[in-house]
């Protein structure tokens, strides 16, 4: 078999041909699937689409700060979709009911998505594993990935932007136009890329289609002239406080501001892509040029419209997200990549074979994607520079390879901050554990059913499906407390109902789902700041005086926090009565504190929960520990103001 000139033997293709074969294959792939997305309540930005949901619902929340001066939620019809199913279940029912929907409608996407590119029962196996197991994240700071096991509609919006690839590769447009303008309503986006991505594929056969081009910038043009939202913010820009706040709180999609963990991963993709296109067959070919167009496209303008240029319209778009579909490709075609590797008995099957296994550790161990970037970069020069009469001698090979684990651990260490952070909490996570367990599991169970130890494998995968499924349910005790809307003590409860502006230390939940009352300031709320101005100058006036309390909310300057930041880096909240004054003095609107220290003869009120927390400190030799607590305590400004 010859492949640009290169020769490589060819060993018998393995296939899944009995009924018993493709159920175990179908039993595999659940297991990585329960493995790698258990269930985990309302957490990230479920919280944001279940509070504009709820905000629909009745009066209150319509003061929040997410919502007092605009909301992304005009962009969307998922909260009209949301409040409809809310009307009938409680939100922690809705939220598992659409979490599991949504799961439900990516998986047969992805399905009839990966039929498309082959017909074998072993390559769609391997490619659907790949799609669950390598890394799905697709923006900054690791915070967002395809597929996600919590309620949004981006995930709703992927599925149904894989539909309308997949209807446009079989020339069936109406479908594919149907799909994208669903997907546009409900998570636009999410849907630009697929559009990107479905034009490119029409005009291969219909070269007219690029006349389309010149049309759409005029009507962009003249929707701007017309101050159309949002194609009217093509002529502001953030700057000033404005873009400093933007800066800092809305790093995931600035470009200029991603870590090197997120510049490991987009350089790794790049190798694999290079390796993809040297060896897919033309279909794969075919599908994977535009999806790199778009998501370099995508890039491009991300950083020079928006981190250099400052233009909202395309701040507010976050071109970088169409990395989401060239993620989502890439695992595909690496997964058929490696399988194919072993079929040719390439030279360097192994060695691809330990990167691609180093890129996939990462999902669990986030350290490991600086290790993996340099190895798939040596693997690739390797695999692109083979001679068959000149091969690179194995000393060579090893000394090279050696210097690629290297640069990967001198990578860790350059970003030990951001690292050291994760690994603290990973520490304390009974789930990870048996999370990471469970697809090792599964792997092995996989392997032994290839080695013909049938009996032993299935075995071995119904208890690890058994235990995915006792342990699926993951949320913490102080989530399930929050979405079954527990009650708390009378006097907290009145406490709070009569208190008009509250900031609950790490509690917004508290407020939102389980009171249903506005928050006075969280993190949470600086995703408005990057979509309206006043909403990020008030987020600033707000959050400057409360970071002088220390509190969890707040991390140090050298962390990643230049404008609004810890007063004190190594402090674990407020310590006297004096921070507490001030604080009230500075923000006159504010009635209620509601935090994790106490300060003797300050407090209000105490309430002691009936689950156990952690929170992010430090030791005094600058050491990052979780601290447990189980107490609240409760001061009303009231009483550090003069009557």
């Amino acid at each position: 078999m010859t492949d640009h000139g290169v020769k490589h033997a060819t060993t018998a293709a393995p296939e899944i041909t009995t009924t018993g074969g493709k159920v175990f294959a179908a039993a595999v792939l659940l297991a990585l699937w329960l493995a790698s997305r258990p269930y985990p309540g309302i957490i990230h930005d479920s919280r944001i689409y279940m509070v504009q949901a709820l905000a629909r619902l009745g009066p209150g929340l319509e003061n929040d700060l997410l919502f007092r001066y605009g909301s992304q939620d005009s962009f969307t019809v998922y909260g009209y979709l949301l409040s409809g199913v809310l009307g009938l279940f409680d939100i922690e029912i809705t939220n598992f009911l659409l979490s599991i929907a949504g799961q439900l409608c990516w998986i047969c996407a992805s399905l009839f998505f990966v039929s498309l590119i082959t017909k074998s029962t072993l390559e769609r196996s391997i490619a659907l594993a790949a799609i669950i197991i390598l890394p799905s994240t697709y923006s900054g700071l690791s915070a967002f990935h395809y597929a996600e096991p919590f309620q949004t509609p981006r995930i709703f919006a992927e599925a149904l932007v894989l539909c309308s690839i997949t209807s446009a590769m079989k020339s069936t447009w109406w479908r594919s136009t149907l799909a994208l303008g669903i997907a546009l309503m409900i998570h636009p986006l999410m849907a630009l890329p697929g559009i990107g991505i479905v034009f490119l594929l029409a005009t291969r056969d219909r070269r007219s289609l690029w006349l389309l081009v010149p049309a759409s910038l005029i009507a962009v043009v003249c929707l701007t002239l017309a101050e159309v939202e949002p194609f009217v913010r093509l002529t502001q820009r953030i700057d000033g406080d404005w873009w400093d706040i933007v800066a800092q709180y809305n790093r995931v999609t600035l470009i200029s501001g991603w870590s090197p963990s997120d510049l490991s991963r987009l350089t790794a993709q790049t190798v694999l892509v290079m390796l993809i296109f040297r060896q897919a067959p033309s279909v794969e070919r075919g599908l994977l040029w535009p999806v790199v167009a778009v998501a370099s496209a995508g890039l491009v303008l991300a950083l020079v419209g928006g981190a250099w240029l400052h233009n909202q319209f395309i701040l507010d778009v976050q071109f970088a997200r169409a990395t989401w579909l060239l993620g989502y490709v890439i695992n595909l075609l690496t997964g058929l990549l490696l399988l194919r590797a072993f079929r040719r008995t390439d030279p360097y099957r192994c060695y691809l074979s330990f990167g691609i296994i180093v890129f996939a550790a990462s999902c669990f161990f986030p350290p490991a994607i600086m290790l993996a970037a340099p190895i798939i970069v040596t693997i690739g020069i390797f695999i692109i520079l083979q001679r068959p009469s000149d091969p690179l001698s194995r000393p060579a090979e090893l000394v090279t390879f050696a210097v690629a684990l290297v640069v990967g651990f001198l990578l860790i260490e350059l970003s030990w901050v951001q690292i050291s952070t994760r690994l603290t909490y990973l520490a304390l996570q009974r789930n990870w554990f048996l999370n990471t367990g469970a697809t090792l599991m599964t792997l092995v169970a996989a392997w032994l059913f290839y080695c013909e130890r049938r009996k032993l494998a299935i075995f071995l995968l119904t208890f690890t499906i058994a235990s995915c499924l006792v342990n699926y349910d993951q949320r913490s005790q102080r989530q399930q407390f929050i979405e079954k809307r527990r009650s708390v003590p009378d006097n907290i409860s009145t406490l709070i109902e009569r208190s008009r502006h509250i900031y609950w230390e790490d509690g917004v939940e508290f407020l939102w789902l389980d009171f249903q009352i506005p928050s006075y300031y969280s993190v949470v709320q600086g995703a408005g700041a990057l979509f309206y101005r006043d909403t990020a100058l008030e987020f600033y006036r707000r959050g400057l005086p409360l970071s002088h309390l220390n509190t969890t909310e707040f991390i140090p300057a050298a962390e990643g926090a230049p404008i609004v930041h810890k007063v004190d880096p190594a402090a674990t909240g407020p310590i006297s009565r004096a921070q507490l004054q001030a604080v009230c003095a500075a923000l006159p609107d504010l009635d209620l504190l509601i935090l994790i220290n106490e300060i003797p003869g300050a407090t209000h009120l105490v309430w002691r929960t009936p689950f156990v927390q952690y929170a992010n400190s430090r030791t005094a030799d600058g050491r990052r520990v979780l601290r447990p607590f189980d107490r609240y305590y409760f001061y009303k400004c009231g009483d550090f103001r003069p009557e």
